[in-house]
């Protein structure tokens, strides 16, 4: 899921982010147990809503908006999508991952298991529990087949 940079700050890495609501709600019902509509994603991100547009806001606006808000979300119901506010950037890399060839998963009777390697090596990084996708939520546009029942690191 690739969010929409309105901003990005040079001097500390700060940004503003902007994820379309649809494209939020299957992302959460991809890759969490639970199920969620939309309201319950702004209140487990605990969301600030607003009738504004952020979209919409001017550069000096945006910075405003960093420096007055720090960190955290915002739901604009005009925008019909979420923003986050992303101080000092990110950080928490990972090594890339190497998802291996279907051939390789482990087809269960309600699930399929697939453990991925540290690219280039043969090591086993983690494993995910696919389940099949029978989630009834409103809204999104691109309900995903399996969703990821769990994950775990796996020790080689």
């Amino acid at each position: 899921m690739q969010p929409t940079r309105l901003l990005e700050l040079n001097n500390d890495h700060s940004a503003v982010e902007g994820y379309s609501q649809d494209m939020f709600i299957d992302y959460y019902n991809t890759y969490t147990l639970e199920t969620y509509n939309l309201q319950d994603i702004i209140d487990k991100l605990n969301a600030e809503e607003t009738s504004d547009s952020i979209r919409s806001l001017s550069q000096d606006k945006l910075i405003q908006l960093t420096n007055e808000k720090k960190d955290g979300w915002i739901y604009s119901t005009k925008d019909k999508a979420f923003y986050e506010i992303v101080a000092g950037g990110r950080g928490g890399a990972m090594p890339p991952m190497e998802i291996p060839s279907p051939d390789e998963w482990v087809v269960n009777e309600d699930s399929v298991e697939v453990t991925t390697t540290i690219q280039g090596t043969s090591d086993p990084y983690r494993r995910f529990v696919l389940k099949r996708n029978n989630k009834n939520y409103k809204g999104g546009t691109n309900k995903t087949r399996f969703y990821v029942d769990s994950t775990e690191f796996v020790k080689s």
